[in-house]
C-alpha cells in the first residue's frame, strides 16, 4: 500500500487506541482478553473448578467476577505481572510517530505499562488506561461488577472527551466492551472518524478492505451512526511500518509468568457467593449489555430461569450492537423455552437464525417444540440438521451432538421404540461423560429412568433417577433435584399401585413434599403444579378423597392458568373425573368431560386419551372385565377401584362440549 495514501488517513495527527493484541509481540508476550481468562484459572483454581467455568459460555466478564470474589488478593498477584513486562516493537514504534507529532494521544484498554516504558520523554506522555492499571487494584475494571457500573460510565465519558474532533486508529482491539466502551464508540459525533486495522497473522502486508472479518469490530463499526470508517486488514507491524518509514527489532517469544498457589473451591459455594453478589447488583444495572450479560449469568451458571426471564425483558434492543441482537435472540430464546413458553421460544429462536444463528441446540431445541406440537417428521428433519452442526463444529460439536442424540432418544422412545432409544441414550452418555458435561449427563441419566419406567423396569428406573440426582446436587440444579425427587417419587407410587407396599407410599409421599421443598418460594408455577398433580394421585391411589381433591383442584387451577400446558391441563381433569366417579358426587362429571372433548377438539392429545375414553366407556355402559395387565399400574389400581365402584347410573356424557368460557372457568372449590 502506497504511503501517500496512509498518510492521506491519518494526517495530522491520530489518536491511537490500542487493546490486547499490541502487547501480544515479544518480547511482551502478553495474553488476549480471553487468553487472560484461560491462564488464570488454571494458575488461581482447581481444575474441577476450571472445567464448571469453561463449560458455562460465559463472558469473560462474569468469570473473572467468580475469580474476584473467591480468589481475592490472588487475582492482584497474577495480574501485577502485565505490570512488569516489558515493550515490543509496536509500542516503540508508536512512541517514535508519537514523537514526530503524528500521535496526539495514546489511550488503552490494557492493564500494562508498555507505553509508557516504551517512552523517552516520560513527562510529555499522554496515555488514557480505560481499564485501569494492573499493580493498581483501584483502578481495574475488568469483572462484570466494575463493567457495568457508573465507572464504567465515566470510562465512556473518559473516551469521549480524549478523542474530541480527531481521527482514531484501532490496533490490536477486538471491540468487545460492551458495557462500557462499544455503546461510547458507536455514539462519537460525526466529526470523528474511524481507521480500524484488524490484524491477520497470515499477511506479511496489509490493504483496505470492506469486509469484516471480526464480528465485534463489524457490530460497532456497521451500528455508528456518523462518521468516516475506514477498515485495514493485514499484518499490524507492515502498516505501523509502512506509516512510519521506522522499523523495530524482533525476539522470540516467551510465555507469562503468573505464579500463584493452586487454590481449591466448593462449586456450590462459588454458585451462592456469585448469585448473592449478582442479586446485589441487579438494582443497579442501567447498561442494557450488562442486562443481557448478567441473564445469561443466571439463566446459564445459576439455573434461575425465571429471574433471567424478567431482565432479559427489561432489554431495549436498541441500544444492543448488532452482533449481540442476534445472542440476545439465543438467550430469549432458551430462556424462555426452559420456562415452557414454547411459542415465545419458537419466534425467538427464528429470529435469531435470520440473525446468521446456526447453533445446533436451537435446532434441537425447535425440534422438541415440533414434538410437543406431534409434528414428529418435523422433529426428525431438525434434529438430523443439528446432528449435522454438530459434528462440524470443532470446538462443541461433541457436547452438542451428545445433547442432541438425547433429544432424538426422546423422540424415539415416545414413538415407542425403546430399544433404539436406549442405544441413542448411551451413545451420547458416552460422548457427554468425555466431555464432562455434568449437566446433560444427569438429562440422559433422567430420561433413561423415565424409559425404564414405562418398561416397568422400577430397579433400572430408580438407580438411573438416584444417580441423575447426586449429580445435579452437585451443580446446584435445583429443578433438576426437584425433578428428580419427582421422577424417584412416581418409583415408589408405582411400587405401592402395583405391590400394595405401604412402605413405598410413604417413601413416595416423602419424596414428593422434597421436591415442593426444593424449588423456591416464588416462580416455578408450573413445577409447583406438576408436583401438587402428583401428590394428588398419590392420595387417590390410597381412595383419601378429600385430600386427593385439595391438591388436584390447586394443580387444575395453576395449569390452566400457564400458556401452552394444555397437556397437563388434561391429565389434571382426567385425575378430577376419577375422583368425582369414585367419590360418588356426579354433579360436575358432564362439565368435566365437556372440558377434556373441547381440550382433544383443539388438537391437544394425550397419552392417556386411550385411558379416557375407558373411563368414558365406564360411565356410559359400566365397568367390563378387561385384562389389567394391559394397563399401566397407575390405571390399573384406578381400574380397580372403579370396578368396585360400578359406574353405570352415571351422568350420560354430552355430545358437544360446553361453550369455551364455562370450561375455562371449570373450579373446584
Amino acid at each position: 500500500m502506497n504511503i501517500r495514501a496512509i498518510r492521506s488517513l491519518l494526517a495530522p495527527s491520530v489518536v491511537v487506541f490500542t487493546g490486547a493484541g499490541v502487547s501480544c509481540d515479544a518480547p511482551t508476550c502478553l495474553p488476549l482478553g480471553n487468553q487472560l481468562v484461560d491462564i488464570l484459572l488454571s494458575k488461581l483454581v482447581t481444575p474441577e473448578i476450571k472445567h464448571c467455568l469453561d463449560n458455562t459460555d460465559l463472558r469473560p466478564e462474569v468469570v473473572m467476577q467468580v475469580l474476584w470474589e473467591y480468589t481475592g488478593e490472588s487475582i492482584f498477584t497474577a495480574l501485577s505481572a502485565l505490570s512488569q513486562r516489558p515493550p515490543n516493537k509496536l509500542h516503540t514504534l508508536l512512541e517514535s510517530l508519537r514523537i514526530h507529532g503524528k500521535i496526539s494521544k495514546i489511550i488503552t484498554t490494557n492493564l500494562d505499562l508498555c507505553h509508557e516504558k516504551a517512552s523517552v520523554e516520560k513527562d510529555d506522555l499522554k496515555v488514557v488506561h480505560l481499564h485501569g492499571v494492573a499493580g493498581k487494584k483501584d483502578t481495574i475494571m475488568y469483572a462484570l461488577d466494575q463493567v457495568s457500573n457508573k465507572r464504567a460510565q465515566d470510562a465512556g465519558m473518559i473516551l469521549l472527551k480524549a478523542i474530541q474532533d480527531s481521527t482514531v486508529l484501532f490496533l490490536g482491539y477486538s471491540g468487545r466492551d460492551d458495557f462500557d466502551l462499544a455503546p461510547a464508540l458507536i455514539n462519537l459525533p460525526a466529526n470523528v472518524n474511524f481507521v480500524w486495522v484488524e490484524h491477520d497473522v497470515k499477511s506479511d502486508n496489509w490493504e483496505i478492505n470492506r469486509n469484516f472479518s471480526s464480528s465485534d469490530a463489524f457490530s460497532i463499526l456497521s451500528s455508528r451512526r456518523a462518521g468516516e470508517v475506514t477498515y485495514i486488514r493485514g499484518n499490524t507491524w507492515a502498516f505501523l511500518r509502512d506509516w512510519a518509514s521506522h522499523e523495530g527489532v524482533d525476539a522470540s517469544k516467551i510465555g507469562i509468568d503468573v505464579n500463584s498457589t493452586l487454590l481449591s473451591f466448593d462449586s456450590s459455594a462459588i454458585r451462592r457467593k456469585v448469585s448473592q453478589s449478582i442479586s446485589e447488583s441487579l438494582p443497579r444495572l442501567e447498561n442494557d449489555t450488562a442486562r443481557l450479560v448478567v441473564a445469561e449469568f443466571l439463566f446459564r451458571f445459576l439455573n434461575r430461569s425465571e429471574e433471567a426471564d424478567k431482565i432479559i425483558c427489561q432489554v431495549d434492543l436498541k441500544n444492543v450492537t448488532i452482533e449481540r441482537k442476534g445472542s440476545y435472540y439465543r438467550l430469549l430464546g432458551y430462556i424462555k423455552y426452559r420456562c415452557g413458553f414454547y411459542s415465545e421460544a419458537e419466534e425467538a429462536f427464528k429470529e435469531c437464525l435470520k440473525k446468521g444463528g446456526r447453533d445446533g441446540l436451537i435446532l434441537r431445541c425447535l425440534a422438541d417444540i415440533a414434538y410437543r406440537r406431534n409434528d414428529f417428521k418435523l422433529a426428525k428433519k431438525l434434529l438430523w440438521q443439528a446432528i449435522n452442526n454438530a459434528e462440524s463444529d470443532p470446538k462443541n460439536g461433541m457436547r452438542d451432538k451428545g445433547q442432541i442424540l438425547n433429544s432424538y432418544g426422546l423422540l424415539l422412545q415416545d414413538t415407542g421404540r425403546r430399544d433404539e432409544a436406549l442405544k441413542v441414550y448411551e451413545e451420547a452418555e458416552a460422548l457427554l461423560r468425555k466431555e464432562g458435561d455434568v449437566y446433560g449427563v444427569s438429562d440422559i441419566l433422567n430420561n433413561k429412568g423415565t424409559l425404564y419406567l414405562d418398561a416397568i423396569r422400577l430397579l433400572d428406573a430408580e438407580e438411573a433417577f438416584r444417580e441423575a440426582l447426586s449429580l445435579r446436587e452437585q451443580i446446584n440444579h435445583v429443578q433438576g433435584v426437584c425433578y428428580s425427587y419427582l421422577n424417584i417419587g412416581l418409583v415408589k407410587r408405582i411400587d405401592y399401585c402395583m405391590n400394595g407396599n405401604l412402605l413405598s407410599y410413604e417413601e413416595a409421599h416423602n419424596l414428593f413434599k422434597k421436591a415442593l421443598e426444593v424449588l423456591p418460594e416464588n416462580g416455578a408455577e408450573l413445577d409447583r403444579a406438576l408436583i401438587k398433580k402428583n401428590i394428588g394421585d398419590l392420595f387417590l391411589d390410597r381412595a383419601e378423597f378429600a385430600s386427593a381433591e385439595i391438591f388436584l383442584s390447586k394443580a387444575y387451577e395453576s395449569f390452566s392458568s400457564l400458556d401452552g400446558q394444555e397437556g397437563y391441563e388434561f391429565s389434571c381433569l382426567l385425575s378430577l373425573l376419577e375422583l368425582e366417579i369414585l367419590h360418588s358426587k356426579d354433579s360436575k362429571v358432564s362439565n368435566i368431560i365437556s372440558s377434556l372433548n373441547f381440550l382433544l377438539e383443539k388438537g391437544q392429545l394425550s397419552e392417556k386419551k386411550s385411558w379416557y375414553n375407558l373411563i368414558k366407556d365406564s360411565i356410559n355402559n359400566g365397568v367390563k372385565e378387561i385384562d389389567l395387565d394391559d394397563l399401566h399400574p397407575t390405571y390399573s389400581i384406578r381400574y380397580k377401584q372403579l370396578m368396585t365402584k360400578q359406574t353405570k347410573n352415571h351422568t350420560k356424557i354430552p355430545n358437544k362440549p360446553l361453550p369455551t368460557n364455562i370450561e375455562r372457568n371449570f373450579n373446584r372449590g
